[in-house]
């Protein structure tokens, strides 16, 4: 049974690589091609990323929302691991695609140097590597929709579990301490929602350990909040009146009122906790089998208490842990999930063994599928892309410094929030609108929401009215009807 465990396995991972290796080489249209469709949050990192080598972190960028502050209200640590390469290739979106490869070739060693430490075969860290990285969410949210800053935080993740993992039965020393607090400051700084779900696996860390060294461990997290407070500060300043939590997008929130979130990430919020569940009670009975004592398992009861509250919804309602998307937490559960099942030797799973097996089989092949069918792949540029990038262009040499607004109102799959980004890096261009909602009030939003409706239905006072309150120069969009002075018609 053993030989057939190693078979799925390998026959699992292969499947998902392929499948990982055809996404990535597809996304190197990235090198030469800036990403304008509707599937991505790229664009806007891209156009912080310029405006980090124009203006610095925490300035006042006058591109967008009529000037706004930068890294305000997001995590900066992955553009100053994109800015050298930005500055090295002179490519702005090749830049990020390099970026890119390295966090997944980091996240690879990381997930070896987990299995090596915890005794893996070759094939089992493979296979661990392929189901956490190559899964449809991880593919759509990394891959295509461009999410580098959460996969930075994930990729780091790794070694501070790792860390915990190793130094659960030890006595805690200086190393451990100085990586700890090295290791969870690069999470905060990279993208909070995996330090969230660190936060339980070190919990039941805390819990293990005797009084001086709990004392030792609350020092460091001192020490870790001190070191990213030049950020966490001002952001938790910041956030408490964000347009962000007044208007319903706070993470956990979707998974109560559907908003924004799939049939598929609803799906997973339910299962991956059970996944976790039954893994998680054959990994104890597998210790006690083999007479380890439940020193191990209370490294995981912190995060079993938040897959409960996750599972039913009462996560939403929990300060600060229902920030992050589902996302976020039903890849952690993934990754644990599977680092339980790796770890439990098969005949402890009786009966179940075989049909555990076959399970996980099917799953990947059906994982693959949706991937297929409802993952995009990369887009090139259509027509009204090219037709507005000229518009853009046009504007910028007759008036540098005119406010532009583009409609939603532009043909799918093209995204009006996308060419914001485009214009500040290559024409610099001005906007009252922008790519990066966190910042901008619900006022402004509402405002453009309007606007887009005015301009649909030909509200022509509406139309005239916001353009003035914003003093917008130039409107792009596909709609006519209007004579308004400054209008493009395209």
């Amino acid at each position: 049974m053993e030989k057939a465990r190693k078979n799925i396995l390998i026959i699992c991972s292969i499947i998902l690589l392929a499948l990982f290796l055809y996404r990535i080489i597809n996304q190197s249209q990235l090198i030469t091609t800036f990403p304008l469709d509707r599937n991505n949050d790229l664009s806007s990192h891209l156009g912080e990323l310029q405006f980090l080598k124009d203006y610095g972190f925490h300035q006042n960028v006058p591109n967008w929302y009529t000037g706004f502050k930068l890294f305000l209200m997001y995590p900066p640590a992955w553009f100053y691991l994109a800015l050298p390469l930005y500055n090295l290739t002179s490519n702005i979106h090749a830049a990020a695609y390099f970026s890119e490869l390295i966090i997944f070739i980091l996240a690879f060693f990381f997930i070896f140097l987990l299995g090596k430490i915890s005794k893996f075969k070759w094939y089992e860290s493979l296979f661990l590597f392929s189901i956490v990285f190559a899964n449809p969410i991880s593919i759509g949210n990394f891959i295509k929709v461009g999410r580098f800053p959460e996969l930075l935080s994930l990729a780091l993740a790794i070694p501070a579990f790792t860390l915990l993992i190793f130094y659960l039965n030890k006595k805690l020393d200086v190393k451990f301490h100085v990586l700890l607090i090295l290791l969870l400051s690069l999470v905060i700084l990279s993208h909070p929602a995996y330090f969230f779900s660190l936060c339980f696996i070190l919990l039941g860390f805390w819990i293990k350990k005797d009084k001086k060294e709990k004392f030792q461990l609350i020092t460091s997290i001192l020490v870790i909040f001190l070191i990213t407070a030049f950020w966490t500060l001002p952001f938790l300043k910041a956030s408490s009146g964000s347009s962000f939590d007044t208007r319903g997008y706070t993470g956990l929130y979707r998974l109560i009122f559907f908003q924004n979130v799939s049939i598929f990430d609803i799906a997973l919020s339910f299962a991956m906790p059970i996944v976790f569940w039954f893994f998680l009670f054959f990994y104890k009975k597998n210790n006690k089998e083999i007479g380890k004592k439940d020193g191990d398992f209370i490294l995981y009861l912190p995060l079993l208490i938040w897959s409960i509250l996750f599972f039913f919804r009462i996560a939403a309602f929990v300060p600060a842990f229902n920030k992050p998307y589902p996302d976020a937490y039903i890849l952690f559960f993934l990754f644990v999930s599977a680092f339980l099942f790796l770890k439990t030797e098969l005949k402890s799973f009786g009966k179940l063994k075989k049909l555990i097996l076959i399970l996980i089989l099917i799953s990947i092949i059906a994982s693959v599928f949706i991937t297929i069918k409802f993952v995009p792949t990369f887009r090139a540029h259509t027509a009204t892309d090219e037709k507005i990038i000229d518009v853009l262009e046009n504007i910028s040499k007759l008036n540098a410094t005119s406010m532009v607004y583009i409609t939603n109102n532009i043909p799918y799959p093209s995204m009006n929030l996308a060419f914001y980004s485009y214009g500040a890096i290559y024409f610099n261009t001005f906007t009252p609108d922008g790519w990066y909602p966190q910042v901008a009030s619900s006022e402004r939003i509402n405002d453009f929401e309007l606007l887009d409706a005015a301009i649909k239905e030909k509200d022509c006072k509406t139309i005239t009215e916001l353009t003035i309150k914003y003093k917008i120069d130039y409107l792009i969009t596909p709609e006519t009807g209007c004579n308004i002075k400054g209008e493009i018609d395209i």
